[in-house]
């Protein structure tokens, strides 16, 4: 008697737990999409930090006077206001998705 030996890789398990989970479809892409979200927001100030080096040696012809505001001021200023908005979105977004994938997993355990 041979036995069929199944496969035992990431993707073939990923598989299984899609099928066992998929009355909870909405859940696992609402999860998924807080973390995408998450990291996007995650990697933000890096960019901003480049925005806000260009501010500083450009001044007036920085990416940021493109958009019309013109000082060095005011463009430290919008930068500033994106960056509180920035770490309120990824720790939002990354409530969020600790509670979604926490309550999918016990409810799936159950």
């Amino acid at each position: 008697m041979t036995t069929r030996a199944r496969p035992s890789s990431s993707f073939a398990a990923l598989g299984r737990l899609l099928r066992y989970a998929h009355g909870y479809r909405r859940n696992i892409l609402s999860a998924t999409a807080c973390s995408i979200i998450n990291k996007l927001f995650d990697i933000a100030p890096e960019i901003l930090i480049g925005v806000a080096i260009d501010v500083v040696v450009n001044q007036e012809e920085s990416f940021v006077a493109g958009l019309g505001f013109d000082t060095a001021q005011e463009q430290i200023t919008i930068l500033a206001v994106l960056t509180f908005f920035i770490w309120a979105g990824e720790s939002l977004f990354e409530y969020l998705y600790q509670i979604l994938w926490r309550n999918l997993s016990q409810r799936l355990l159950v």
